[in-house]
């Protein structure tokens, strides 16, 4: 990325994007939370079921949102999509709704 293609992304937008990826991770730990709590998965299974679950539904849904190869256009040139920013906050929402979701099965 040239340094024209640098000034000409907005911050606010950039923060935007960033935000709206990390309501996309938040989605895919209550999904994959739901899933593992009707399936009955505990343990390292369920563990292991949230970090690969959430890199599919994340993956897939941040494919479908972004776009293959349109991440550059959107964000700072260091942001990676796959981070791992906001897993703390993530696997929390995870434990809550396989809980809720655990307890009602």
């Amino acid at each position: 990325m040239s340094q024209d293609d640098q000034l000409s992304l907005l911050p606010e937008k950039v923060v935007k994007n960033v935000q709206i990826v990390d309501k996309i991770k938040t989605f895919a730990a209550c999904t994959t939370g739901v899933l593992s709590g009707v399936i009955g998965l505990t343990g390292l299974n369920g563990f292991m079921a949230f970090f690969i679950l959430s890199v599919l539904v994340v993956g897939y849904l941040q494919y479908v949102i972004i776009g293959a190869s349109k991440s550059k256009d959107y964000f700072a040139p260091d942001y990676s999509l796959f981070s791992f920013g906001n897993i703390i906050g993530a696997f929390v929402t995870y434990v809550v709704v396989w809980t809720i979701a655990y307890d009602t099965v």
